[in-house]
C-alpha cells in the first residue's frame, strides 16, 4: 500500500501546503465575496439565505475556533494524536487549491499508518454509494464515476462546478491506491440549509457505528462544523478538527518562533502551520 501511495505522493510534491505571504489577508479580504457568492449558486445550496443569515452562519466556526494559538505539533506528533481518536474532521474551502494539497499529503500520511481508515466525502451524493462502490473495485474508471454522478446530479463535484475537481477526483484516487473504503456525506442535490448539518452528523454517526475499529477523515466545508448545533458537536466522537482558513485575528496570535507542521488554539481547533504565518 505504502509503494501506491507513493506513486500518487509525486503529483503534489511540487507544491508543498502554503506559507503565508505579506499580502495573504488582503487577498483574503478581496477574494471572500467570489468565496460567499460561489456558495450561493445551485452547487452550495443555500436555498435563498439572506446575506447576515449567510454571515451568521460562516461565523459560526470563527467563533468556535478559539482566540489564540497556543501550541502546536509535528506531523508524527499529530498522527500520534489520532490513534486515540474515533475521527478526523478536515473543513474544506471548496475552490483552495493550496489546501487541498494539505488535505492530500494529512490523508496519504494517515493512511500509511497502516490503521484502518474510512473517508467520508461532502464531494459525493449518498446516493452514488453504488458508483463509488463500483469506482472503488476497479469495475468502473474515474470518467465513468464522474458521469454516472453527474447524469443524477449535473452540478456534481466530480465533473464540474465553483469546485476543484482534481482535488476530489485525486482524493479518490487516493483512496482506491491505499484501498480506503469511501462513503458520501449527504444527499446531493442538498438538502436545505437548515437540515444539512443533521444529515450531515447522522452519516458520521451511522459510518461510525457500521465501522468501529475504522478512523473517519471527514471532510466538509469549514462553515459546517463548529456550533452547538453544527457538525462535530451533533456527531459526538472523540475527534480531531483541522480547519480551513484562521480567522484573521486568530492567525495574527501565533507565537513568535512557533516552528510546527501544526498548530492548535485555546479551543482545541487545529490548522496547517503553513496556512496561519
Amino acid at each position: 500500500m505504502l509503494a501506491r501511495l507513493l506513486s500518487l505522493h509525486a503529483l503534489d510534491s511540487r507544491r508543498p501546503c502554503a506559507k503565508r505571504s505579506a499580502g495573504t489577508w488582503a487577498r483574503t479580504a478581496w477574494t471572500l465575496p467570489l468565496l460567499l457568492a460561489a456558495c450561493a449558486g445551485s452547487d452550495f445550496d443555500w436555498q435563498g439565505r439572506s446575506p447576515s443569515t449567510l454571515r451568521d452562519y460562516h461565523a459560526a466556526f470563527d467563533r468556535g475556533a478559539g482566540s489564540r494559538i497556543d501550541g502546536g505539533a509535528s506531523m508524527q506528533d499529530f498522527l500520534a494524536l489520532l490513534r486515540s481518536r474515533r475521527a478526523l474532521f478536515l473543513g474544506d474551502h471548496h475552490r483552495d487549491e493550496a489546501l487541498h494539497v494539505c488535505h492530500r499529503e494529512l490523508l496519504r500520511e494517515v493512511a500509511a499508518r497502516g490503521s484502518k481508515v474510512v473517508l467520508l466525502l461532502e464531494a459525493i451524493g449518498i446516493e452514488d454509494q453504488p458508483a463509488v462502490d463500483d469506482y472503488l473495485a476497479g469495475r468502473i474508471g474515474m470518467e465513468s464515476l464522474a458521469q454516472r454522478s453527474r447524469a443524477r446530479w449535473p452540478s456534481s463535484w466530480l465533473a464540474g462546478g465553483d469546485v476543484d475537481v482534481d482535488h476530489y477526483r485525486e482524493l479518490l484516487r487516493i483512496a482506491w491506491h491505499a484501498r480506503i473504503e469511501t462513503f458520501g456525506l449527504e444527499p446531493a442535490p442538498r438538502l436545505p440549509l437548515a437540515q444539512r448539518d443533521a444529515s450531515i452528523a447522522a452519516q458520521v454517526r451511522a459510518v461510525a457505528a457500521a465501522r468501529p475499529d475504522a478512523l473517519l477523515v471527514v471532510v466538509v466545508g469549514q462553515s459546517h462544523l463548529l456550533g452547538e448545533d453544527r457538525v462535530v458537536a451533533r456527531a459526538g466522537l472523540p475527534c480531531l478538527v483541522v480547519g480551513a482558513e484562521p480567522p484573521e485575528e486568530l492567525a495574527r496570535s501565533l507565537p513568535t518562533g512557533m516552528a510546527h507542521e501544526f498548530v492548535r488554539t485555546n479551543r482545541d481547533v487545529w490548522f496547517f502551520a503553513g496556512r496561519v504565518r
